[in-house]
């Protein structure tokens, strides 16, 4: 035991910054577990509070939307959407890219590779 603490002496002897920062860290280990053994112990003794039941909520009626500025007549809150586009649909929105855009993409997407990876090896 003497020469533990003898190795110890010699470990911290003219070096306090060391001596306090394990000082500090063994301190904060011991409240750490401390606080563990704490909060183990204090769920397993608590009774739980019974909660005061409720009835489940059952509308009488249908839900009514306000009259407000933000709401229209007629604006529908929701919609059903297609998992698949129609021929009118794709008429409508989709728009074929030509060769030179497609070109322009890889141009700007290779510069944007440069940029990031720059002189990396």
């Amino acid at each position: 035991m003497a020469n533990l603490k003898e190795k110890i002496e010699d470990l911290f002897k003219g070096n306090t910054k060391a001596m306090y920062a394990s000082i500090i860290l063994v301190s904060l280990f011991v409240c750490a577990v401390l606080a563990f053994i704490i909060q183990a112990s204090s769920k397993s003794g608590k009774k739980k509070l019974n909660a005061i039941a409720t009835p489940p909520f059952v509308a009488d009626s249908d839900l009514l939307i306000p009259e407000g500025p933000l709401v229209f007549k007629g604006y529908a809150l929701s919609h059903e959407s297609n998992s698949h586009w129609t021929k009118d649909d794709l008429d409508k929105w989709f728009t074929v890219p030509s060769d030179t855009t497609i070109e322009q993409l890889d141009k700007d997407n290779e510069k944007i590779i440069s940029d990031i990876l720059g002189d990396a090896p």
